[in-house]
């Protein structure tokens, strides 16, 4: 609450009698300038009012709020320029409600005193109070859906490293698919090449057998036409 009630100020028409009371931060010389003005309308307009009506109007640099407590008092409050209606009117309505006939001024004084300390007070505001709640609430939202959408953004780049990993192992099952195959046709080929290995060798060592056999066979003809011969 940034907007104070400088002054409060009550005017008695039968005793001639005025209440007030300046708020704990407002200074003598502030507080005597205030009075002036509140004492000046009082004497001159006041009386012209009806127990209903209620006025604010602007003087310099403060709002003057007016409101008739009885057809003999008049009550006012100053604050800044733009003040808090609601807190302003709440203090003169319970000056109304509690103020009465005859009213010593060292009670009234006090009563005014206490009054000014209460509704300077933001603690003794409920609608302050609720906001304050409210906007505390909102804070705790405000966070809360942050770490959700953290979260969520995790999720998603979760989301992504998973799908990419799924490609990967689509890829290596691929891979290692034609692996299988390249080595299965490999070993075919080596099974292959190996067999033909061993049927060349078996042709040459048929060939070099047949070779020897007919070397013999030769042989055993020439050794022959010898003995013949002899």
């Amino acid at each position: 609450m940034e907007n104070k009630i400088h002054f409060v100020y009550v005017y008695d028409y039968l005793t001639s009698t005025a209440f007030h009371c300046r708020s704990a931060d407002t200074s003598s010389k502030l507080s005597n300038q205030l009075f002036k003005s509140c004492d000046s309308y009082s004497k001159t307009h006041g009386g012209e009012k009806s127990t209903d009506d209620k006025q604010s109007m602007k003087k310099g640099d403060f709002v003057f709020h007016i409101i008739k407590i009885s057809h003999a008092q008049i009550a006012m409050c100053v604050s800044d320029t733009q003040p808090i209606l609601r807190i302003c009117y709440h203090l003169l309505e319970e000056i109304q409600e509690n103020w009465f006939l005859d009213m010593k001024k060292s009670i009234g004084n006090k009563l005014l005193k206490e009054l000014i300390a209460k509704h300077n007070d933001p603690s003794n505001d409920d609608i302050f109070v609720a906001q304050e709640k409210i906007d505390g609430i909102k804070t705790i939202i405000v966070d809360n859906l942050d770490k959700v959408l953290k979260n969520v953004e995790g999720i998603e780049k979760l989301d992504e490293k998973v799908q990419l990993l799924d490609k990967d192992a689509v890829e290596f099952h691929k891979i290692g698919r034609v692996i299988r195959r390249r080595s299965l046709c490999n070993k075919r080929m080596i099974g292959i090449l190996m067999l033909l290995s061993f049927i060349v060798v078996l042709f040459i060592i048929c060939l070099v057998a047949l070779g020897i056999v007919a070397s013999f066979g030769i042989y055993f003809l020439f050794v022959a036409k010898i003995m013949n011969v002899t």
